[in-house]
């Protein structure tokens, strides 16, 4: 038997650069996000980390929150977010960090980390 593993936690956000731009169609304004995440975690107990991110909600509260989606993966307790295409401000999302046991086994959801960014429009 093996030691359970243990929770992701101190999850930083750092080095945080927002993008804006317009879409194809020239009106629908789209947000990009750049930031760089870091984690405790003992790396030698992990394969690797999954890295996910969701929206969790906007100006409207009655807009449930959207699914995690996968968005990379880290071999160490470091990941470079880039250019990931998030809602429009103001909103609030949320960055994942699962790690995955060495033997590839996926760990419960209560033990991965997890952090809200909540953004705004500048003025």
């Amino acid at each position: 038997l093996q030691a359970p593993l243990q929770s992701v936690e101190g999850i930083c956000v750092n080095d945080v650069v927002w993008h804006t731009g317009a879409l194809g169609d020239g009106h629908t304004l789209k947000v990009l996000l750049n930031a760089t995440l870091s984690w405790q975690y003992p790396v030698q107990q992990v394969r690797h980390f999954l890295i996910h991110w969701r929206h969790l909600r906007g100006p409207d509260p009655r807009i449930p929150s959207g699914p995690l989606t996968l968005i990379g993966r880290s071999y160490s307790t470091l990941y470079r977010v880039v250019e990931l295409e998030v809602p429009a401000a103001p909103a609030f999302i949320e960055l994942v960090v699962e790690p995955v046991s060495r033997e590839g086994f996926r760990v419960p959801e209560a033990q991965w980390g997890r952090r809200t960014l909540s953004y705004s429009a500048s003025s």
